[in-house]
């Protein structure tokens, strides 16, 4: 249940079931993850990570247990070329955890989650709300997905012009994406299917190709999936991790305003 974002050069993940570290890796080289420092609040599972290319932003999330948890509307900050603890934001138009996470390089949206404890279906939210990434300030209301959900954590992904929300439940699994134009504001648009239903897939872009890889059956996925973003359609087969995984946490070098190839 950890969060990632990313800029050029730095893949930074965060949080999860029981933590509030943060780490990084130049994402150029290969080795193991370095401690950046920590979240603002202790032990955060479920939050949403979006970034431009000098600071990400953490949104949402849980305190405690799965079972007896107090969900969170802080948003946290990092400068991503720098070390050193999160500092606060603002807060989310509503408290939620598990919302999908995109960004433009100059807006941060979120989009679906859940108000109430994991293993509730009660509390799925439809609302997307954003911030300006290079202020600080409480998050605005931007419109609502086609359909409430939750368990979108990781998996929505974006260019420098649109969002994608992909899967989730509500409580069925679901494979619908839907998309939303990042510098305006209004409700998501129908965009395809994902291959397979399912929740918590890991996301990365690039200016052209959104990518969806493994996610939660419920048993854990190795499918991969990908969509051209600048398009509406299903998505189509990638291939196949070399195990199934769900519920961890994906970045890219080259999401959002961030450019790439």
């Amino acid at each position: 249940n950890v969060t990632a974002l990313s800029s050029a050069t730095r893949g930074v993940w965060a949080g999860g079931t029981y933590v509030d570290t943060i780490d990084y890796v130049t994402i150029a080289s290969g080795g193991t993850g370095a401690d950046f420092g920590n979240l603002s609040t202790a032990a955060r599972g479920y939050a949403s990570g979006a970034s431009s290319s000098t600071r990400g932003l953490f949104g949402g999330g849980y305190h405690g247990s799965p079972l007896s948890a107090a969900t969170v509307n802080i948003i946290d900050y990092i400068e991503i070329g720098t070390l050193g603890n999160a500092l606060d934001f603002g807060d989310m138009f509503t408290g939620r955890y598990s919302s999908g996470a995109v960004s433009n390089g100059v807006r941060a949206v979120w989009g679906g989650g859940m108000g109430n404890a994991p293993t509730s279906n009660t509390g799925t939210r439809s609302v997307i709300d954003y911030v300006t990434i290079a202020s600080k300030g409480d998050s605005i209301k931007f419109g609502d997905l086609t359909a409430a959900r939750r368990m979108l954590a990781e998996s929505a992904c974006s260019n420098n012009v649109r969002g994608i929300f992909a899967g989730g439940q509500q409580p069925v699994l679901l494979s619908i994406m839907d998309y939303i134009t990042i510098a305006t504001e209004g409700n998501a648009v129908y965009f395809g299917d994902l291959t397979e239903a399912r929740t918590r897939s890991v996301s990365g872009s690039t200016s052209t190709r959104g990518v969806w890889a493994g996610g939660l059956n419920p048993n854990a996925s190795n499918v991969i999936d990908y969509v051209n973003i600048s398009s509406t359609g299903n998505a189509q087969d990638f291939g196949d991790l070399y195990m199934g995984t769900g519920a961890a946490g994906g970045c890219s070098d080259s999401h959002g305003g961030l450019g790439g190839f």
